[in-house]
């Protein structure tokens, strides 16, 4: 058969043998075995999809306060986290910078915080029970460099 052109052809033989080899064991399988092939194949399949996943999940969160991700491709400046706790409130200072523009920042804040408890009061400002978020750009850029301003009363 003439190939195609701009198809790769592919060669028989080695690469793909262990996969031809478990196809025809399992084909090979009959009632009980084969729900047990069938069943460690489901399992294999689950486990290879979280171990994909897992880089997707993995996300930072503000220094400080554990519970508020940076977003955006913000990467926060180890540096300049200022942290204040005392009986009358708490306050979390910190900048962060990314190569996104502020207001895809702002955007990607938007969607994401009222779905963490927050209410947004305007673009750069949420509540949350006694805490108050305020995101106040610095630098337009590039890179964005965000304040990023946590009080609780």
């Amino acid at each position: 058969m003439p190939e195609r052109p701009g198809r790769a052809r592919h060669q028989t033989g080695r690469a793909r043998r262990p996969f031809h080899v478990l196809l025809s064991r399992l084909s090979a399988m009959k009632g009980r075995d084969m729900r047990r092939g069938r069943n460690w194949m489901r399992g294999a399949a689950a486990a290879l999809a979280l171990f994909c996943a897992a880089p997707a999940l993995a996300q930072e969160y503000l220094s400080g306060h554990e519970d508020l991700p940076l977003l955006a491709g913000l990467h926060q400046d180890p540096d300049s986290v200022t942290v204040f706790d005392a009986p009358q409130g708490r306050i979390v200072e910190t900048f962060a910078q990314t190569r996104e523009p502020a207001k895809a920042v702002l955007a990607a804040y938007a969607e994401t915080l009222p779905q963490m408890g927050w209410t947004r009061q305007s673009p750069a400002r949420y509540v949350r029970g006694a805490e108050t978020l305020v995101f106040e750009v610095v630098d337009a850029g590039p890179p964005t460099v965000v304040r990023i301003l946590l009080t609780s009363d």
